[in-house]
């Protein structure tokens, strides 16, 4: 049965008992009433239809209402190809959801997932920040027995993500400091993150006004020169390339080039700067 609102045979209706009140012709009239009962049946069927679907909506929210609201923050997994991010969201029984129970939203640098009234509960899954971006229409959903596994494509196809989140270079120095006060050894990053910070740190460095300049080369110089052999976030920060400013790892990026100054280097005959 096709789902014609019950308005649209409202209107009909109402449209043909108008005609037949006009028609002088009886035979018109007839086949107009032909058409009035079958349309006043249909509307009774549709009444009932929407009736019942109100009655489950209704029911659905009071289910909704009385679930529990579950939130996603840990226990996930996630690989990557050289074409997709593949997330791993373990949710019992994901097969059998329908596909009224979930919904997905991909942006292309972020993504939030969530399952309505599944087993007593909802399900809510967010990042708010990929560390790269996506394509949102090719990603996708596969409902497996108790998994669900996203899909996400990567806009940059063959390039390997160092990270599922982006971290920005305070989330990079909060982590070395929850590491110095657990007694951890921070992890060491790679190539890619170090280029990512390098960049981070080069371009908070360049949009910063001369004052804020001067005081993060005084932060970094001092963190690198504790000499009591603890560990300091800073420190580690510089070690990874972020200290680059004036300092080793990034080539004198705050004495040097983006100052419009130098850093320590011989002063050759063609040298331009005014001393």
């Amino acid at each position: 049965m096709s789902n014609v609102p019950s308005d649209t045979y409202k209107a009909d209706i109402a449209e043909l008992e108008r005609l037949s009140s006009l028609t002088e012709r009886e035979s018109v009239r007839s086949h107009i009433d032909d058409l009035l009962s079958k349309l006043r049946k249909q509307l009774d069927r549709a009444q009932e239809v929407e009736k019942e679907q109100e009655l489950k909506a209704i029911e659905r929210k009071r289910l909704e209402a009385k679930a529990q609201n579950i939130y996603i923050t840990t226990g996930y997994g996630w690989d990557q190809s050289d074409l997709s991010v593949m997330l791993y969201l373990n949710i019992k029984d994901a097969d059998t959801l329908r596909e009224d129970q979930y919904k997905l939203d991909v942006q292309s640098q972020s993504i939030e997932l969530n399952v309505y009234n599944h087993n007593g509960a909802n399900y809510n899954f967010k990042i708010s920040k990929l560390a790269k971006e996506v394509v949102p229409d090719k990603s996708r959903v596969k409902l497996k027995k108790a998994q669900i596994v996203i899909f996400l494509r990567k806009s940059e196809q063959g390039k390997s993500w160092p990270e599922l989140r982006y971290k920005s270079t305070r989330d990079v120095y909060n982590e070395l400091v929850r590491a110095e006060d657990k007694g951890e050894t921070p992890a060491v990053p790679n190539a890619g993150q170090t280029d990512d910070i390098q960049a981070k740190m080069k371009e908070m460095f360049q949009n910063s006004d001369p004052e804020t300049r001067k005081m993060m080369e005084q932060t970094f110089k001092q963190a690198q020169s504790m000499k009591d052999g603890k560990f300091d976030p800073l420190a580690a920060m510089a070690g990874m390339g972020m200290g680059g400013m004036g300092l080793p790892g990034m080539g004198g990026m705050m004495g040097g080039d983006i100052l419009g100054g130098h850093g320590d280097h011989s002063h050759g005959p063609n040298c331009s700067h005014q001393h």
